[in-house]
């Protein structure tokens, strides 16, 4: 509908097409940060390029929002850090290596209006595990036995003890779906694992609404992908853990920016007026209802 000089770049002419190709790639890297910020997808759709000998339009298929975008002071952080925020962040974005976990981990959390309830629950899921997987395999966390010799004597005791069990010993059909379930124990736990991760990025979730354990946000997660169906009277205490899974991983994605929490609107100052977090007791204790 009209033209707005939103981002400029300044390079040599006569590279003009290659670099504009070359730096897309980085420019959606950006706006990722800027999409995660405000909570509104951001995307570049094209370029326009002129030099004293040609002028070349480029165009991709890109699906832009039809809602009008918030207002700049509706962000999670301060409008006034919005320049030392992208400039921090960028460096620490590009520092993670590979950075292809964070770059998905951006696009799952951006806030989609279409999504249900219960589809939005698991993509913000989907996020905490690309990024607890990423640390797993950054930080030799993903399986407990490294050596497959030792996790074969050791599955062959096992299943030894497990056959002359008085509970498995009558029933050869429950020992083999023991049996079954024996590889499931070379994995280092999620709770261990994202445990370790807050350690090591500095993320305090303590305020929030717990990430495993007994009527966790990982317990939810499990029930929505196997199938529970929860009730009209569990959807606002399912609506409260949408949005305490929702800043979990914000904030795991600030301590992985290395973006300090205090500078944002989810820290526990910013979010200790919540109603949403004031109902946080009696929330859990209706979805386990």
């Amino acid at each position: 509908m009209f033209n707005e000089n939103v981002a400029e770049l300044q390079i040599p002419h006569t590279l003009i097409g290659g670099v504009l190709a070359d730096c897309l790639e980085d420019v959606d890297d950006v706006l990722r940060l800027v999409s995660f910020i405000g909570e509104y997808p951001c995307v570049c759709v094209g370029w326009w390029a002129a030099d004293s000998e040609r002028v070349t339009e480029f165009y991709r298929r890109r699906t832009v929002a039809s809602e009008k975008p918030p207002s700049v002071h509706e962000a999670i952080i301060n409008y006034s850090d919005f320049p030392d925020f992208l400039q921090a962040a960028y460096k620490a974005f590009v520092d993670v290596k590979p950075n292809v976990a964070l770059r998905r981990a951006l696009d799952y959390v951006v806030p989609d209006k279409h999504d249900s309830l219960e589809a939005s629950y698991i993509m913000l899921y989907a996020a905490v595990e690309t990024l607890v997987l990423f640390f797993r395999r950054q930080e030799n966390l993903e399986f407990i036995f490294e050596d497959k010799d030792q996790w074969k004597d050791l599955k062959s005791d096992l299943e030894e003890w497990l056959k002359s069990h008085p509970a498995l010993s009558a029933n050869p059909g429950k020992q083999s779906f023991v049996y079954q379930k024996l590889p499931e124990l070379t994995r280092l736990s999620f709770g261990t694992a994202f445990k370790r991760f807050c350690e090591r990025y500095e993320v305090d979730l303590s305020d929030l609404w717990p990430m495993v354990g007994k009527n966790s946000l990982s317990s939810i997660r499990n029930n929505l992908v196997h199938g529970v169906v929860y009730q009209p009277t569990h959807y606002h205490a399912l609506m409260g853990a949408r949005e305490h899974l929702r800043w979990s991983v914000y904030r795991m994605i600030f301590g992985m920016l290395r973006w300090p929490i205090e500078r944002t609107k989810i820290d526990q100052k910013g979010l200790a007026r919540s109603p949403i977090l004031k109902s946080l007791d009696e929330d859990r204790r209706q979805i386990s209802s």
